[in-house]
C-alpha cells in the first residue's frame, strides 16, 4: 500500500516493507468487512424507508449505525497512517513530510474536502 505509493523514496528496509505489507493486508480485510456492513445496513435503511408507515426512530437509528460505521472507516484509515509512521526513522517521517508539504502524493483538493459546498452546475 504506502510501499507501492512512495517506491524508493523513503528507502524502506527490508523489515519495513514486510510489515507494512502485512499492515495493509490487515487494514484491507477489515475495511472489507467493514464496506459489507454499511452495504447491509443501507439495504436494511432501504427496507424501513419502503415500509407502509415508515417507523421515524428506526430510520434513525439505522442512518446513526451507518453514520458509525463510516466514521470507523475514517478511523482506521487514520489509525493506518499513524501506524505506518510510526515504522519510520526520524529522516524517513522527515522526507514523508517534505513530500506530503510539497504536495506530492497528496489528492487533490476539493470543495468537498475542504468543508465547502460545490458550486452550482452553470448553465448556458
Amino acid at each position: 500500500m504506502f510501499d507501492q505509493r512512495l517506491g524508493p523514496d523513503l528507502n524502506l528496509t527490508e523489515q519495513q516493507r514486510n510489515k507494512l505489507r502485512e499492515m495493509g493486508v490487515e487494514q484491507q480485510k477489515k475495511a472489507i468487512r467493514l464496506h459489507a456492513d454499511i452495504q447491509t445496513k443501507e439495504i436494511e435503511l432501504h427496507e424501513l424507508l419502503r415500509a407502509a408507515n415508515p417507523d421515524r426512530a428506526a430510520i434513525n437509528a439505522k442512518i446513526d449505525e451507518i453514520g458509525a460505521l463510516k466514521a470507523q472507516t475514517e478511523k482506521d484509515s487514520v489509525g493506518q497512517r499513524l501506524a505506518f509512521e510510526q515504522l519510520l526513522t526520524p529522516e524517513q517521517k522527515q522526507k514523508l513530510r517534505q513530500q506530503r508539504g510539497t504536495g506530492e502524493r497528496q489528492r487533490p483538493a476539493t470543495p468537498q474536502r475542504q468543508g465547502q459546498k460545490p458550486a452550482p452546475p452553470q448553465t448556458q
